[in-house]
Parts: structure tokens; C-alpha cells; sequence
């Protein structure tokens, strides 16, 4: 089944308010995850039906608060769901475009090969992905910039 246009920005705004997207180095590889956090299990269980990943309840901090659940997608899944997400994004649109264009910057290696060592210019090229997405995550105001598009719908981003 498609995903209907009013899904894709309902799950854009979850991810905006109550979600992340991580892009990080582990040792040489990249690993990327799109995250959704929510106290309401039926919403995780949907998201889980509807675009894959997996659902899982957190630990619970507080014995009087709600349990929390984390759904999230990894890798290849979430950088395909994220470019179908992207246009509908606001907050967090800079950083799903940029772990997009860092995982297809990447060579895939074969499964065999991956215990090879990666070439400095190709390790230099995804540690300089990761400051720049760190950069993005820094907290404190920018100077905000704000476009109206064709359907008079407001977009505000950061320079």
C-alpha cells in the first residue's frame, strides 16, 4: 500500500516534535536511525505497521509516569522513508537532508569486505558529515528565515 500524502506529514510532524534523526560514525561506518518517542503504545504499533522498523517500551524512570516507547527505522529503510518525510519536515528538515546526502555519499561495501580499512579521504569525508550534522544539533538561536509556499503554507528554516 502507498503511503497517503496526509500519513507522510503526520509522521513529519511527529518526528519534528517528538522524534530525532542520528547520524554517527561507528568506527568507520555510518550509522543512521530515525527515532519517534510517545507515551501512546497504539501510535507506536501503527508507526511499526505502516513504515517497518520496531517499537520497544523504554524503561521506566519514574514509577508515577507513563511508560514511554521509542519507535525506530535504521540504515537504508530510514533514508528512504526520510526522503518520502523531508518535504513535509520543518524543525528537523537540515538534518534529515543532510543524513540523506551523507548516507549516499557513502560507497556500500560488501559485506565481506567490511573489515578492510577505509581510505583516510573517504574517512575524512564522513567525519566531516558527522561535525557538520553535530553543528545542526547545537542549541541556541540562528536566524530564523521564514517562506510561504504555493499553498500559502508557512515554512520557517535556519541560515
Amino acid at each position: 500500500r502507498s503511503m497517503e500524502d496526509t500519513e507522510l506529514s503526520y509522521l513529519a510532524g511527529m518526528v519534528d516534535a517528538d522524534g530525532s534523526v542520528v547520524l554517527r560514525l561507528d568506527k568507520t561506518r555510518y550509522r543512521l536511525r530515525l527515532y519517534v518517542y510517545n507515551t501512546y503504545q497504539p501510535l507506536m504499533d501503527w508507526l511499526e505497521e505502516n513504515f517497518g522498523g520496531r517499537a520497544v517500551a523504554l524503561p521506566q524512570r519514574i514509577d508515577h509516569h507513563k511508560v514511554e516507547y521509542q519507535w525506530y527505522l535504521d540504515s537504508g529503510p530510514a533514508v528512504d522513508l526520510m526522503k518520502r518525510i523531508v518535504p513535509h519536515m520543518i524543525v528537523k528538515r537540515e538534518r534529515a537532508e543532510l543524513a540523506i546526502e551523507a548516507w549516499e555519499s557513502r560507497a556500500p561495501t560488501a559485506r565481506a569486505l567490511r573489515h578492510l580499512p577505509v581510505d583516510p579521504a573517504t574517512m575524512e569525508l564522513r567525519r566531516e558529515y558527522v561535525r557538520r550534522f553535530k553543528e545542526l544539533n547545537k542549541t541556541g538561536r540562528r536566524n530564523p528565515v521564514t517562506t510561504t509556499n504555493e499553498e500559502g503554507l508557512i515554512n520557517a528554516a535556519y541560515e
